[in-house]
Protein backbone atom coordinates (compact mmCIF):
# COMPACT_ATOMS: atom_id res chain seq x y z
CA UNK A 1 0.00 0.00 0.00
CA UNK A 2 1.74 2.89 -1.58
CA UNK A 3 0.86 6.56 0.85
CA UNK A 4 1.66 10.02 -0.10
CA UNK A 5 5.74 10.67 2.01
CA UNK A 6 3.97 14.07 2.68
CA UNK A 7 1.82 12.32 4.94
CA UNK A 8 3.80 10.37 7.20
CA UNK A 9 2.21 9.05 10.33
CA UNK A 10 3.96 10.89 13.18
CA UNK A 11 4.62 9.14 16.79
CA UNK A 12 7.05 10.78 19.51
CA UNK A 13 9.74 8.59 20.97
CA UNK A 14 7.87 8.97 24.27
CA UNK A 15 5.28 7.54 22.92
CA UNK A 16 6.60 4.66 21.48
CA UNK A 17 8.22 3.48 24.76
CA UNK A 18 4.97 3.76 26.79
CA UNK A 19 3.30 1.71 24.18
CA UNK A 20 0.82 -1.07 25.57
CA UNK A 21 2.61 -2.87 28.15
CA UNK A 22 1.25 -5.24 30.33
CA UNK A 23 3.54 -6.04 32.86
CA UNK A 24 1.99 -9.56 34.79
CA UNK A 25 2.97 -10.20 38.57
CA UNK A 26 2.56 -9.55 42.12
CA UNK A 27 2.56 -5.92 41.93
CA UNK A 28 -0.52 -6.70 39.32
CA UNK A 29 -0.82 -5.30 36.16
CA UNK A 30 1.11 -1.40 34.29
CA UNK A 31 -1.13 -0.33 31.07
CA UNK A 32 -0.44 2.80 29.11
CA UNK A 33 -3.40 3.52 26.50
CA UNK A 34 -5.31 5.85 24.91
CA UNK A 35 -8.98 7.01 26.71
CA UNK A 36 -11.85 5.04 25.75
CA UNK A 37 -15.70 5.54 27.37
CA UNK A 38 -16.71 2.22 27.80
CA UNK A 39 -14.86 -1.29 29.02
CA UNK A 40 -12.76 -2.81 26.40
CA UNK A 41 -11.74 -6.23 26.40
CA UNK A 42 -8.15 -6.95 27.69
CA UNK A 43 -6.06 -9.09 25.92
CA UNK A 44 -3.94 -11.66 28.64
CA UNK A 45 -0.72 -12.33 27.13
CA UNK A 46 -0.02 -15.81 26.67
CA UNK A 47 3.07 -17.50 27.87
CA UNK A 48 2.17 -20.87 26.37
CA UNK A 49 4.21 -24.13 26.86
CA UNK A 50 3.95 -27.91 25.27
CA UNK A 51 5.17 -29.88 28.30
CA UNK A 52 3.48 -30.86 31.26
CA UNK A 53 6.72 -30.93 32.98
CA UNK A 54 7.12 -26.72 33.07
CA UNK A 55 3.41 -26.38 33.94
CA UNK A 56 4.45 -28.75 37.03
CA UNK A 57 7.62 -27.14 37.30
CA UNK A 58 5.88 -23.58 37.88
CA UNK A 59 3.27 -24.17 39.63
CA UNK A 60 3.21 -23.32 43.83
CA UNK A 61 0.53 -25.77 43.44
CA UNK A 62 -1.73 -27.98 41.56
CA UNK A 63 -4.91 -29.20 41.81
CA UNK A 64 -7.94 -30.90 40.99
CA UNK A 65 -11.47 -28.91 42.32
CA UNK A 66 -14.92 -27.08 41.00
CA UNK A 67 -15.30 -23.56 40.53
CA UNK A 68 -18.72 -22.99 42.48
CA UNK A 69 -19.37 -18.78 42.44
CA UNK A 70 -18.14 -16.02 40.59
CA UNK A 71 -17.15 -12.96 42.41
CA UNK A 72 -18.57 -9.40 42.30
CA UNK A 73 -15.35 -7.69 44.06
CA UNK A 74 -14.47 -4.53 41.74
CA UNK A 75 -10.85 -4.52 42.53
CA UNK A 76 -8.57 -3.16 39.91
CA UNK A 77 -6.11 -5.29 39.56
CA UNK A 78 -3.92 -2.72 37.82
CA UNK A 79 -1.44 -0.98 40.36
CA UNK A 80 1.35 0.89 40.43
CA UNK A 81 4.64 -0.76 40.14
CA UNK A 82 6.34 1.30 43.01
CA UNK A 83 3.79 1.11 45.34
CA UNK A 84 1.19 -1.83 44.93
CA UNK A 85 -1.30 -0.56 47.65
CA UNK A 86 -2.05 2.31 44.92
CA UNK A 87 -3.94 1.58 42.31
CA UNK A 88 -3.09 2.93 38.51
CA UNK A 89 -4.06 6.32 37.86
CA UNK A 90 -5.20 6.15 34.16
CA UNK A 91 -6.38 2.05 34.04
CA UNK A 92 -8.86 -0.18 35.59
CA UNK A 93 -8.39 -3.50 34.97
CA UNK A 94 -11.67 -5.88 35.84
CA UNK A 95 -10.26 -9.63 37.31
CA UNK A 96 -13.37 -11.97 37.96
CA UNK A 97 -12.21 -13.79 40.99
CA UNK A 98 -13.58 -17.80 41.24
CA UNK A 99 -14.47 -19.45 44.30
CA UNK A 100 -12.98 -23.00 43.98
CA UNK A 101 -13.41 -25.82 46.19
CA UNK A 102 -10.61 -28.02 46.09
CA UNK A 103 -11.13 -31.92 45.83
CA UNK A 104 -7.14 -32.86 46.09
CA UNK A 105 -3.78 -31.55 45.97
CA UNK A 106 -1.50 -32.98 43.62
CA UNK A 107 1.05 -30.67 44.02
CA UNK A 108 1.20 -28.41 47.78
CA UNK A 109 -1.41 -28.49 50.04
CA UNK A 110 -3.42 -25.71 51.63
CA UNK A 111 -6.99 -24.83 51.87
CA UNK A 112 -10.38 -26.12 51.20
CA UNK A 113 -11.69 -23.15 49.39
CA UNK A 114 -9.73 -21.53 47.24
CA UNK A 115 -9.86 -18.26 44.99
CA UNK A 116 -8.59 -17.99 41.25
CA UNK A 117 -8.53 -14.63 39.92
CA UNK A 118 -8.74 -14.18 35.26
CA UNK A 119 -8.33 -10.62 33.80
CA UNK A 120 -11.02 -9.36 32.61
CA UNK A 121 -11.77 -5.96 30.67
CA UNK A 122 -9.65 -2.63 31.19
CA UNK A 123 -11.45 0.48 31.81
CA UNK A 124 -9.57 3.92 30.69
CA UNK A 125 -9.25 6.62 32.02
CA UNK A 126 -10.17 5.28 35.44
CA UNK A 127 -12.19 7.93 36.02
CA UNK A 128 -14.69 6.51 34.09
CA UNK A 129 -15.62 3.47 35.90
CA UNK A 130 -19.23 2.44 37.60
CA UNK A 131 -20.69 -0.24 39.17
CA UNK A 132 -21.85 -0.85 35.12
CA UNK A 133 -19.04 -0.49 33.67
CA UNK A 134 -16.91 -2.78 36.06
CA UNK A 135 -19.12 -5.68 36.23
CA UNK A 136 -19.04 -5.17 32.14
CA UNK A 137 -15.26 -5.19 32.40
CA UNK A 138 -15.28 -8.16 34.85
CA UNK A 139 -17.38 -10.44 32.23
CA UNK A 140 -14.91 -10.17 29.67
CA UNK A 141 -12.83 -13.11 30.74
CA UNK A 142 -12.25 -14.59 27.54
CA UNK A 143 -12.42 -18.40 28.08
CA UNK A 144 -13.97 -18.48 32.04
CA UNK A 145 -13.60 -21.53 34.20
CA UNK A 146 -16.99 -22.67 33.89
CA UNK A 147 -19.36 -23.39 37.14
CA UNK A 148 -19.80 -26.85 38.70
CA UNK A 149 -17.31 -28.20 36.08
CA UNK A 150 -14.51 -30.55 37.61
CA UNK A 151 -10.89 -29.14 36.64
CA UNK A 152 -7.22 -29.81 37.05
CA UNK A 153 -5.58 -26.65 37.70
CA UNK A 154 -2.00 -25.19 38.02
CA UNK A 155 -1.71 -22.14 39.68
CA UNK A 156 0.53 -19.70 41.59
CA UNK A 157 -0.06 -17.39 44.39
CA UNK A 158 -1.33 -14.18 44.20
CA UNK A 159 -0.19 -12.29 46.96
CA UNK A 160 -1.88 -8.71 47.47
CA UNK A 161 -1.58 -7.05 50.11
CA UNK A 162 -3.23 -3.67 49.00
CA UNK A 163 -5.90 -3.52 51.89
CA UNK A 164 -8.34 -3.59 49.58
CA UNK A 165 -11.33 -6.15 49.64
CA UNK A 166 -9.91 -9.29 47.61
CA UNK A 167 -10.71 -12.95 49.20
CA UNK A 168 -7.15 -15.19 50.16
CA UNK A 169 -5.86 -17.42 49.41
CA UNK A 170 -6.19 -15.79 45.81
CA UNK A 171 -4.20 -17.99 43.03
CA UNK A 172 -3.62 -16.89 39.15
CA UNK A 173 -3.00 -19.56 36.44
CA UNK A 174 0.76 -20.08 35.50
CA UNK A 175 1.80 -21.09 31.90
CA UNK A 176 -0.96 -21.85 29.36
CA UNK A 177 -2.56 -24.32 29.21
CA UNK A 178 -3.23 -23.84 33.59
CA UNK A 179 -6.38 -25.15 33.21
CA UNK A 180 -7.42 -28.78 32.28
CA UNK A 181 -11.31 -29.89 32.39
CA UNK A 182 -11.91 -33.48 33.73
CA UNK A 183 -15.11 -33.43 33.92
CA UNK A 184 -15.45 -36.65 31.82
CA UNK A 185 -12.64 -38.43 32.78
CA UNK A 186 -12.49 -40.30 28.88
CA UNK A 187 -11.30 -37.07 27.80
CA UNK A 188 -9.25 -34.25 29.36
CA UNK A 189 -9.64 -31.43 27.59
CA UNK A 190 -7.24 -28.09 28.00
CA UNK A 191 -9.10 -24.85 27.94
CA UNK A 192 -6.97 -22.05 26.99
CA UNK A 193 -7.08 -18.66 24.43
CA UNK A 194 -3.96 -20.06 22.70
CA UNK A 195 -5.73 -22.74 19.95
CA UNK A 196 -2.24 -24.50 19.83
CA UNK A 197 -2.65 -25.58 23.43
CA UNK A 198 -5.91 -26.85 22.88
CA UNK A 199 -5.47 -28.60 19.68
CA UNK A 200 -2.09 -29.23 19.01
CA UNK A 201 0.02 -29.62 22.23
CA UNK A 202 -1.83 -31.59 24.56
CA UNK A 203 -4.40 -34.32 22.96
CA UNK A 204 -6.91 -35.61 24.68
CA UNK A 205 -6.51 -38.68 27.38
CA UNK A 206 -7.89 -40.36 29.93
CA UNK A 207 -7.49 -39.08 33.65
CA UNK A 208 -5.59 -41.34 35.05
CA UNK A 209 -3.09 -41.04 32.11
CA UNK A 210 -3.21 -37.46 33.08
CA UNK A 211 -2.65 -37.37 36.68
CA UNK A 212 0.43 -39.75 36.31
CA UNK A 213 1.77 -37.23 33.79
CA UNK A 214 1.82 -34.78 36.15
CA UNK A 215 2.89 -37.04 39.19
CA UNK A 216 5.74 -38.16 37.07
CA UNK A 217 6.74 -34.87 34.63
CA UNK A 218 10.32 -35.66 33.78
CA UNK A 219 10.73 -36.75 30.58
CA UNK A 220 6.75 -36.77 30.47
CA UNK A 221 6.21 -35.01 27.03
CA UNK A 222 3.78 -35.02 24.70
CA UNK A 223 4.03 -36.60 21.38
CA UNK A 224 3.82 -33.02 19.31
CA UNK A 225 6.11 -30.99 21.79
CA UNK A 226 9.82 -30.25 21.45
CA UNK A 227 12.40 -32.35 23.99
CA UNK A 228 12.74 -32.71 27.30
CA UNK A 229 16.38 -31.87 27.42
CA UNK A 230 16.23 -28.26 26.86
CA UNK A 231 18.72 -25.46 27.81
CA UNK A 232 18.60 -23.26 30.97
CA UNK A 233 16.56 -20.28 29.42
CA UNK A 234 17.09 -17.85 32.41
CA UNK A 235 19.94 -15.93 30.86
CA UNK A 236 17.08 -14.99 28.10
CA UNK A 237 14.30 -13.62 30.53
CA UNK A 238 13.61 -9.99 30.24
CA UNK A 239 11.33 -7.45 29.71
CA UNK A 240 12.64 -7.84 25.91
CA UNK A 241 13.50 -10.26 23.83
CA UNK A 242 17.15 -10.48 22.59
CA UNK A 243 17.75 -9.79 18.81
CA UNK A 244 18.12 -12.02 16.12
CA UNK A 245 21.32 -11.48 13.35
CA UNK A 246 21.11 -11.77 9.60
CA UNK A 247 24.11 -12.40 7.72
CA UNK A 248 24.42 -12.29 3.85
CA UNK A 249 27.84 -12.84 2.52
CA UNK A 250 30.09 -11.04 5.10
CA UNK A 251 27.85 -8.21 6.01
CA UNK A 252 25.98 -8.50 9.68
CA UNK A 253 22.64 -6.69 10.32
CA UNK A 254 20.75 -6.89 14.04
CA UNK A 255 16.62 -7.09 13.59
CA UNK A 256 14.88 -4.62 14.97
CA UNK A 257 12.97 -6.19 17.72
CA UNK A 258 8.80 -5.54 17.58
CA UNK A 259 6.11 -6.73 18.87
CA UNK A 260 6.57 -9.16 21.60
CA UNK A 261 5.12 -11.42 24.79
CA UNK A 262 8.29 -11.79 26.59
CA UNK A 263 8.91 -13.96 30.00
CA UNK A 264 10.09 -12.13 32.55
CA UNK A 265 11.72 -14.57 35.16
CA UNK A 266 10.15 -14.89 38.64
CA UNK A 267 9.34 -11.54 40.93
CA UNK A 268 8.55 -12.61 44.66
CA UNK A 269 7.33 -16.05 43.55
CA UNK A 270 5.25 -14.84 40.37
CA UNK A 271 6.33 -14.77 36.69
CA UNK A 272 6.45 -11.64 34.93
CA UNK A 273 5.16 -10.87 31.17
CA UNK A 274 5.85 -8.37 29.41
CA UNK A 275 3.69 -7.28 25.81
CA UNK A 276 4.90 -4.44 23.82
CA UNK A 277 2.84 -3.31 20.87
CA UNK A 278 5.50 -1.74 18.14
CA UNK A 279 2.23 -1.41 15.93
CA UNK A 280 4.12 -1.78 12.91
CA UNK A 281 7.60 -3.90 11.84
CA UNK A 282 11.07 -2.18 13.69
CA UNK A 283 13.84 -2.42 11.37
CA UNK A 284 17.42 -1.24 11.64
CA UNK A 285 17.55 2.38 9.86
CA UNK A 286 20.07 1.66 7.48
CA UNK A 287 19.31 -1.47 4.90
CA UNK A 288 21.92 -3.62 4.16
CA UNK A 289 23.18 -3.83 0.37
CA UNK A 290 22.80 -6.86 -1.42
CA UNK A 291 22.93 -8.82 -5.11
CA UNK A 292 20.62 -11.70 -5.69
CA UNK A 293 20.69 -13.91 -6.13
CA UNK A 294 21.77 -14.21 -2.21
CA UNK A 295 22.07 -16.89 0.57
CA UNK A 296 21.04 -15.12 4.16
CA UNK A 297 22.03 -16.89 7.14
CA UNK A 298 19.04 -16.36 10.00
CA UNK A 299 20.63 -16.58 13.87
CA UNK A 300 18.39 -16.51 16.34
CA UNK A 301 19.55 -16.00 19.60
CA UNK A 302 17.77 -18.83 21.80
CA UNK A 303 19.32 -21.86 22.06
CA UNK A 304 16.32 -23.94 21.85
CA UNK A 305 14.78 -24.37 18.45
CA UNK A 306 11.13 -22.18 18.28
CA UNK A 307 7.79 -24.16 18.10
CA UNK A 308 6.69 -21.58 15.33
CA UNK A 309 9.06 -19.69 13.13
CA UNK A 310 7.29 -17.72 9.64
CA UNK A 311 8.48 -15.12 7.79
CA UNK A 312 7.45 -12.54 4.66
CA UNK A 313 8.73 -9.99 2.46
CA UNK A 314 7.61 -7.35 0.99
CA UNK A 315 8.25 -4.03 -0.50
CA UNK A 316 9.60 -0.85 1.64
CA UNK A 317 7.54 2.31 0.94
CA UNK A 318 8.49 5.60 1.86
CA UNK A 319 4.92 6.05 2.52
CA UNK A 320 4.83 2.89 5.17
CA UNK A 321 7.23 4.42 7.31
CA UNK A 322 6.43 6.13 10.38
CA UNK A 323 8.02 9.36 11.46
CA UNK A 324 10.29 9.07 14.80
CA UNK A 325 10.48 12.57 16.13
CA UNK A 326 13.87 11.25 17.82
CA UNK A 327 16.74 11.68 14.82
CA UNK A 328 18.90 9.35 16.94
CA UNK A 329 16.76 6.48 17.10
CA UNK A 330 18.53 3.83 15.47
CA UNK A 331 15.37 1.80 14.06
CA UNK A 332 11.99 2.14 11.63
CA UNK A 333 8.89 1.32 12.25
CA UNK A 334 6.92 0.79 8.98
CA UNK A 335 3.36 0.34 8.72
CA UNK A 336 3.32 -2.50 6.17
CA UNK A 337 1.54 -5.30 6.12
CA UNK A 338 3.65 -8.30 5.34
CA UNK A 339 1.80 -11.89 4.96
CA UNK A 340 3.77 -14.81 6.83
CA UNK A 341 4.11 -18.33 5.90
CA UNK A 342 6.36 -21.33 7.83
CA UNK A 343 6.72 -22.90 4.23
CA UNK A 344 10.38 -23.71 3.62
CA UNK A 345 11.95 -22.85 7.08
CA UNK A 346 13.18 -25.25 9.37
CA UNK A 347 12.56 -24.96 13.24
CA UNK A 348 16.08 -24.36 13.80
CA UNK A 349 18.03 -21.69 15.82
CA UNK A 350 20.42 -21.12 12.59
CA UNK A 351 19.31 -21.94 8.68
CA UNK A 352 20.30 -20.76 5.49
CA UNK A 353 16.93 -19.33 3.63
CA UNK A 354 17.67 -18.41 -0.41
CA UNK A 355 16.60 -14.93 -1.90
CA UNK A 356 15.77 -14.33 -5.94
CA UNK A 357 14.50 -10.19 -5.82
CA UNK A 358 14.29 -7.94 -8.37
CA UNK A 359 16.28 -4.45 -7.40
CA UNK A 360 14.70 -2.40 -4.86
CA UNK A 361 14.07 -2.27 -1.04
CA UNK A 362 12.97 -5.00 0.86
CA UNK A 363 11.42 -5.31 4.42
CA UNK A 364 12.10 -8.81 6.09
CA UNK A 365 9.99 -10.13 9.04
CA UNK A 366 10.46 -13.25 10.63
CA UNK A 367 8.20 -13.97 13.83
CA UNK A 368 9.15 -16.75 16.38
CA UNK A 369 7.67 -18.37 19.01
CA UNK A 370 9.12 -20.40 22.13
CA UNK A 371 7.78 -22.88 24.64
CA UNK A 372 8.04 -20.97 28.12
CA UNK A 373 9.56 -17.73 26.90
CA UNK A 374 7.28 -16.41 24.70
CA UNK A 375 6.85 -14.50 20.85
CA UNK A 376 8.36 -11.67 18.94
CA UNK A 377 8.75 -10.49 15.99
CA UNK A 378 12.21 -9.35 13.72
CA UNK A 379 12.64 -6.99 11.25
CA UNK A 380 15.64 -6.71 8.45
CA UNK A 381 16.06 -3.70 5.75
CA UNK A 382 17.24 -5.09 2.50
CA UNK A 383 18.67 -3.02 -0.38
CA UNK A 384 18.64 -5.17 -3.38
CA UNK A 385 21.12 -3.39 -6.07
CA UNK A 386 21.13 -6.15 -8.90
CA UNK A 387 19.52 -8.93 -10.18
CA UNK A 388 20.80 -11.78 -12.10
CA UNK A 389 18.48 -15.10 -11.28
CA UNK A 390 14.97 -16.13 -12.69
CA UNK A 391 12.14 -15.15 -10.22
CA UNK A 392 10.68 -18.15 -11.84
CA UNK A 393 13.06 -20.18 -10.55
CA UNK A 394 11.54 -23.12 -8.27
CA UNK A 395 13.54 -22.21 -5.58
CA UNK A 396 13.59 -18.24 -5.30
CA UNK A 397 11.76 -16.69 -2.71
CA UNK A 398 9.19 -15.39 -3.06
CA UNK A 399 7.01 -17.78 -5.93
Amino acid sequence: MNRNPNNQRKITFGTLAMILFFILGLTGYRMFAPAFPKPVAAQEQLLTTNQISDLVEHADIIVSGRPVRSLENNVNFARDPENPEQEDPILFIAGQIFEVIVDEYIKGDGAKVIFIVQTGGWITPASLRNNAAMQKARQMVKVPLKLGDAYILFLSSYETDWGVNVPEPLFRGTLEPWRFNITNPEAVVPESESSRAVNVYFPRQNLGEFVDLIKNPTGAVLPTSTPASTPDLSPYYGERPPPAVLNVDEQEQTAGVGTSTWNGGLVRGAIKITHSDAFGLVTPAEPITVTSPFTATLHLPIPMAPYILKYGLAAASPGDRWEVSRPEYPFEIWGTGITLSGEGLALAQHQDIFFCLEPGQYLLMFRAEWSSLGSTNYGFYLDVISNTCSASSSDAYPN
